[in-house]
């Protein structure tokens, strides 16, 4: 399974969406964008299209990684359909400050 967002410019083409161009016979959970699935058979008979998707997902990654993208990434993921948090919650875990806390208002270790 594979799963990534790609945001150049403006645009934020989804790699369930990438896939949903590019194949009749992926498996796709294209209402939540959240992941992309094929077959070994369908791999093999396609592997430029598997090559492609691949791609995507790397560049995804990728483009996910660079501490430059975290606040669109952040913004991106706070929306209901990904994570639903709040972004600055998310910026912060993006940036490795990820702060819990300790239910029923107990101290924090």
């Amino acid at each position: 399974m594979a799963s990534a967002s790609v945001n150049r410019g403006t645009a934020s083409p989804s790699l369930s969406a990438l896939a949903a161009s590019q194949c009749d016979h992926c498996d796709l959970a294209a209402e939540s964008g959240k992941s992309a699935g094929l077959s070994t058979e369908w791999a093999q008979r396609f592997p430029e299209r598997t090559a492609a998707l691949i791609r995507a997902g790397v560049r995804g990654a990728q483009w996910c990684e660079q501490p430059t993208n975290h606040a669109e990434l952040a913004r991106l993921l706070s929306q209901p359909r990904y994570i639903g948090a709040p972004a600055d919650a998310l910026l912060n875990a993006l940036g490795g400050q990820l702060r819990l806390r300790p239910p029923h208002g107990g101290a924090a270790d």
